[in-house]
């Protein structure tokens, strides 16, 4: 190789004894040693005898390296640089100038080479190595720092995560300084709500980004009811607030800023037994969740009681729900709560939109109707018993609906038997079958034994169709906001004269009833002003625990 030939001919140059190197004869192998000690003798003249061989022949004074004998030192410092050369660090310097101290190795990384190899072991100062700072050449350099802006360039594009110190560094600042809540990123992020920062600034502070809300609902079918598909329907509708259905993987590792939930039993109910164990776990994990991220929960409550036939565990989940809740929803003012829980009062909305596009049917002279699902304290068997007691024949009964259970509906057909004006169907309604039914009944009555909150008392007025329901202060209040002539109550048990009062009232003096206070649009905001006041209220809690904590 072209250093190797170099090497050995300056090894030549270098091994020429003193003399008149003009007159004497080249060197041989005996002279070996001889060359040796001129090449490592410091005399000032060798320069000059090196600079004359430079007149002879190039022939004349070609020396052999292979017949030179060399010492151990020299031997590992040659060692030494083949190595250094093939991992690209520093060289070692020769023996003879690292006994005179005369050679400065060139800058490199540290503790590359072997202990042997080092300066020390060749007669140099032992640790000499050790003290070099670690620095790379110039054209690695380089390289490392284009590739490094590219990184940056890219995490720039990407938006990764800062590196660890930025992030350690920030996070000790924020515990150094602690601020009012809702004036820094440790509140919920993705919120439009004004904040009251009084503490930090003295003013609001309005967050543009929407209210995250999780809903209960897992998918909108056909089968779902349309009071949750309308709210729904609002909600998206609504620039604050962004919808998104409930999964147990979202609500256990998604992102969400609050949880509306209507009836919390169906999310861990089920009719078989693995599912319902299974689904109980993410519920308890669930429930785990709300607590630790301090997630607001706003229930809608539709009954005053809990669904019977509920277990233990279903009971424990349904506390559990209870004590997360951060605020209520009511669908009237006369819904009570305990004392200190926070509470929005946000009307049943009306279904006109939702049956427009339905084809109505005239109503019947006569007809009487009962819709939606049968069960035992919606007193159908006394609406049954009633008009069996009424001996006009122009009248007519029909019952449309699924009964709860097979007894109940084994009941009906008994009490239904031998009267050619009753006709029931015990099945599950349909939209256009549920419109066709109350457009032909003259008078729609739902016989309850106890009434709070009824949808169907809604769907029959947006049909305009006139109900009769129970006298409580709900309805009285009912009857009074749509206009007079759409709603008549009863008393206690519903009878044969109740019915036929109904019937023989007067027509309402307006095509349609009072429905401007139940539009979606006014709901959708309402929930979603809701969902500011459940935020405020958990930041405002928050804020409370910390400075007792402080003090």
């Amino acid at each position: 190789m072209p250093a190797c030939r170099a090497r050995d001919r300056r090894a030549e140059r270098g091994a020429r004894p003193r003399g008149d190197a003009r007159t004497r004869a080249p060197f041989d192998g005996a002279d070996a040693d001889q060359a040796s000690r001129v090449r490592r003798s410091p005399h000032p003249t060798q320069g000059r005898a090196a600079r004359d061989l430079g007149d002879r022949p190039r022939d004349e004074h070609r020396v052999d390296s292979r017949h030179l004998r060399i010492g151990p030192a020299t031997r590992t410092a040659r060692v030494a640089r083949r190595r250094a050369r093939r991992h690209r660090t520093h060289p070692v310097p020769r023996a003879s100038s690292a006994r005179r101290g005369a050679a400065r190795p060139r800058r490199g990384r540290r503790d590359a080479l072997p202990v042997d190899a080092r300066p020390g072991g060749v007669g140099g100062r032992r640790g000499e190595h050790a003290r070099l700072p670690r620095r790379l050449p110039a054209p690695r350099r380089a390289a490392a720092a284009r590739r490094t802006e590219r990184l940056r360039r890219l995490d720039r594009r990407r938006h990764r995560r800062q590196p660890r110190r930025a992030v350690a560094a920030r996070g000790r600042a924020r515990r150094r300084a602690p601020r009012p809540l809702g004036c820094g990123p440790a509140d919920p992020p993705r919120r439009r709500v004004v904040l009251r920062c009084a503490a930090a600034r003295g003013r609001a502070m309005s967050v543009t980004a929407p209210i995250v809300v999780l809903e209960s609902l897992r998918e909108i079918r056909p089968t779902t009811n349309p009071y949750l598909v309308q709210l729904i329907a609002a909600l998206e509708s609504e620039p604050g607030a962004e919808v998104r259905f409930f999964s147990y993987r979202r609500a256990l590792f998604g992102h969400y800023d609050v949880f509306h939930v209507h009836w919390p039993e169906i999310i861990f109910g089920g009719h078989r037994l693995a599912g319902r164990v299974v689904r109980r776990l993410f519920a308890a994990a669930f429930l785990l969740r709300l607590r630790m991220t301090r997630t607001p929960v706003i229930r809608t409550w539709h009954n005053l009681e809990r669904p019977d036939g509920l277990g233990r565990i279903d009971a424990l989940l349904l506390d559990g729900f209870d004590r997360a809740t951060t605020l209520r929803i009511r669908l009237n003012d006369l819904t009570e709560f305990p004392s200190g829980e926070l509470a929005a009062t946000i009307p049943h909305g009306h279904y006109r939109d939702w049956f427009e596009r339905f084809p109505t049917s005239e109503s019947v002279a006569g007809r009487v109707a009962y819709v939606g699902l049968i069960r035992r304290y919606k007193g159908v068997e006394g609406l049954v018993e009633a008009f069996r007691s009424l001996d006009d024949p122009s009248l007519s009964l029909h019952v449309s609906g699924k009964p709860s259970t097979p007894e109940l509906a084994a009941t009906l057909r008994g009490l239904a038997a031998g009267d050619d004006r009753i006709a029931l169907h015990l099945a599950f309604l349909d939209e256009p079958d549920l419109v066709r039914s109350i457009g032909e009944a003259e008078l729609v009555v739902l016989p309850y034994r106890h009434m709070h909150n009824s949808g169907t008392v809604l769907a029959a007025l947006s049909l305009d169709r006139p109900v009769l329901v129970p006298a409580n202060d709900v309805n009285r209040r009912l009857a009074i906001e749509v206009g007079a002539g759409w709603v008549h109550l009863f008393d206690g048990d519903l009878g044969a004269d109740d019915i036929a009062a109904a019937l023989a009232a007067p027509r309402p003096e307006t095509g349609s009833p009072d429905l401007g206070a139940r539009e979606w649009t006014l709901a959708g905001a309402a929930h979603a002003d809701a969902f500011r006041t459940a935020l405020d209220a958990r930041a405002g809690h928050r804020r409370r625990r910390d400075l007792n904590v402080a003090h």
